[in-house]
């Protein structure tokens, strides 16, 4: 990004993407992160737990698709801008 801090951000900064509105990509990426953190809080490696939190992701992304579950939608979806 280019400009002072005070400028208005570009047009496709303004706008939530319709994944992070409507599907489980940002709640398994969550999961995930939840999974990183508990592994590093107990002093686990990190290879064996990323490998770990990518099968939650799979498990959620594949449950969510077998049984045709969205994300609660936000309050402002319907827009899709950010207030």
């Amino acid at each position: 990004m280019t400009g002072s801090p005070t400028s208005a951000p570009p047009p496709l900064l303004r706008e939530i993407p319709l994944a992070l509105r409507h599907d489980v990509y940002a709640l398994a990426a969550l999961a995930e992160g939840l999974v990183m953190v508990a592994g590093d809080r107990w002093g686990l490696p990190a290879g064996p737990v990323a490998a770990v939190g990518s099968v939650v992701v799979v498990v959620i992304r594949v449950l969510a698709i077998w049984r045709r579950r969205n994300a609660p939608p936000t309050p402002d979806a319907d827009a899709g801008y950010v207030v």
